[in-house]
């Protein structure tokens, strides 16, 4: 730890000699939603796990079954939380919901530039949200997490690029939506029975 701590120290004392960019952008922020698609698992493949040695796949399977008794079907997507605050042309910060992989604040800063900040963990954390590389390998965070998240199943494939497709739109100001009063937005929302 004390490596660590002289690192940061001569890192901190380094960066205050550099010369500084000043930010002169009138800030923004955008907040939204992008829905990420569910490979959702039949009754049958539910009705199968009840069988499973691990008691977690067990209690999944029960959970998405009384799920699928009261609304009549499993969710088809999960609202992923997106917000982008821009500080002009000069820097953005990018917050994604849930447990995303690096490859997301690679890809982001890639395609807005490296003055662009990701940061994962916010606003939500419903599940891991692996890229679409990682799809083929399977594994925990592309298949058993969604067991402890008690999501339905995987993410379907375009899961990477519909992420990508919100922070742009949220990026340049586009498909924000117009935002509701009290009322509107109460009445606007649906409760399936047994709720």
């Amino acid at each position: 730890s004390q490596t660590c701590g002289t690192e940061i120290v001569e890192e901190i004392l380094r960066l205050q000699q550099a010369a500084w960019k000043e930010i002169t952008g009138t800030p923004t922020g955008h907040f939204g939603f992008a829905g990420l698609p569910i490979d959702r698992p039949s009754v049958a493949e539910l009705r199968e796990r009840l069988q499973d040695r691990s008691p977690q796949v067990r209690r999944h399977a029960e959970v998405m079954l009384e799920i699928h008794q009261r609304m009549g079907r499993l969710p088809e997507s999960y609202p992923m939380p997106v917000q982008v605050w821009r500080l002009g042309p000069e820097f953005s910060m990018v917050f994604l919901g849930g447990e995303v992989c690096v490859e997301y604040a690679l890809r982001i800063k890639r395609e807005l530039g490296e003055q662009t900040w990701v940061s994962g963990y916010c606003n939500d954390v419903f599940a891991y949200v692996a890229p679409e590389r990682m799809r083929a390998e399977g594994g925990y965070e592309v298949d058993f997490s969604m067991i402890y998240y008690l999501q339905p199943g995987r993410w379907s494939s375009g899961t990477e690029d519909a992420i990508i497709k919100r922070v742009h739109e949220l990026h340049t100001g586009q498909n924000l939506g117009n935002p509701l009063i009290p009322e509107e937005a109460m009445s606007s929302l649906q409760i399936a029975p047994g709720f």
